[in-house]
């Protein structure tokens, strides 16, 4: 069951972040369309273990709760995109720069506390349910 879901949401995961590539074209660089894909891969696997079974089964899996998780959190991430690319700063104070330093710097961890905090929700119901 685990390997089973694992590719259901693999295979979401790459099918939205496919989806969001071309809807950005080059707005967005690789490496960002990959924490795309970790994020949206986590949250369609959380969804499908921790979701009531409901709708058709595929290969002894019901697979609407992935798709239906994995579509909901790529659309808050898309959600939480700025409406213009980024552009470099420039003439900026050495102020300035430092704080964005830290904001960054703080963004860094909060992406990895919600990675951990992912992870601990989707082991949970394969060790303990």
């Amino acid at each position: 069951m685990f390997l089973l879901d694992a590719l259901f949401a693999g295979v979401i995961a790459i099918l939205l972040t496919i989806l969001v590539a071309g809807l950005l074209g080059g707005y967005r660089a690789p490496q960002t369309l990959l924490l795309f894909f970790l994020l949206v891969l986590l949250a369609a696997w959380i969804g499908g273990a921790w979701a009531a079974p409901f709708g058709p089964v595929l290969a002894g899996v019901y697979w609407v709760p992935f798709i239906l998780f994995g579509l909901l959190f790529a659309l808050l991430l898309l959600a939480l995109l700025p409406s213009d690319p980024p552009v470099e700063p420039t003439g900026l104070e050495p102020g300035e720069t430092a704080a964005q330093a830290g904001i960054l710097a703080a963004l860094d961890w909060v992406f990895w506390l919600l990675v951990i905090v992912m992870l601990v929700a989707l082991v949970v119901p394969y060790i303990f349910i």
